[in-house]
């Protein structure tokens, strides 16, 4: 399965943010996806252009486009979805129910819509922010991994990146799986704007239980503790 994820901070004005968006597809030219999603801030400024636009991409691509918490652009034969948001450092008890939720509820892939942020970072750059990503699994995916189910569960962290006023969204994107108590890397971003592409039949590495990652992964983040 091929899964996407827009990164970018979202402007609130609608034509500009689908010519970053259409922008961002344009540079990568993503083959074969399954699903594509949309950044949660986006779809709250929905307009009939908008709509129009998620429908052509869509039939573009030949996909699944999320566009909310609560509803998707659907084909036949898609996967059950589960669809959470929007996560932050602020409510922290929303966490804990969502970690029960995905331990009860079984689906095949979870969306975790995000708007976590630090405050007073720097410039932004095209490393994952390690001390985040460790967090969120901890926080999150503890429950599923002390399961040790032989099924899969695969985990798309939807975070925001960009500035407002003084906080810095880190962005740091994964898609994971979830496995026999392991966590397995298919893709992550940094802190830009950027397309996140995970392919569940290439691994990049697993994820060891504090949040770094092993030799073998593909892409090795910088930011360590």
């Amino acid at each position: 399965m091929k899964i996407a994820y827009l990164q970018f901070a979202p402007s609130g004005d609608v034509q500009r943010d689908i010519d970053t968006a259409s922008g961002l597809l344009r540079t990568t030219e993503p083959t074969d996806l399954d699903l594509l999603i949309l950044p949660l801030a986006l779809t709250r400024k929905a307009s009939i252009f908008w709509r129009c636009w998620t429908k052509l991409v869509a039939l573009e691509y030949d996909c699944i486009v999320v566009t909310d918490r609560n509803g998707c652009i659907d084909k036949a034969g898609a996967k059950p979805l589960k669809i959470y948001g929007n996560l932050d450092q602020h409510r922290l008890v929303q966490w804990d129910s969502v970690s029960v939720d995905l331990l009860e509820a079984k689906q095949d892939v979870v969306i975790v819509y995000m708007s976590w942020s630090i405050q007073g970072a720097g410039p932004a750059d095209d490393i994952p922010d390690t001390l985040s990503l460790r967090f969120w699994i901890e926080k999150l995916l503890q429950p599923l991994l002390r399961a040790e189910r032989p099924e899969e569960t695969i985990v798309v962290f939807c975070n925001r990146c960009g500035i407002d006023g003084d906080v810095f969204y880190t962005g740091t994107s994964t898609v994971v799986g979830i496995q026999a108590g392991e966590v397995i890397l298919y893709g992550w971003l940094g802190e830009l704007e950027r397309l996140l592409v995970g392919d569940t039949t290439a691994r990049l590495g697993k994820l060891v239980q504090n949040g770094e990652h092993d030799p073998k992964t593909a892409s090795a983040a910088k930011k360590e503790p």
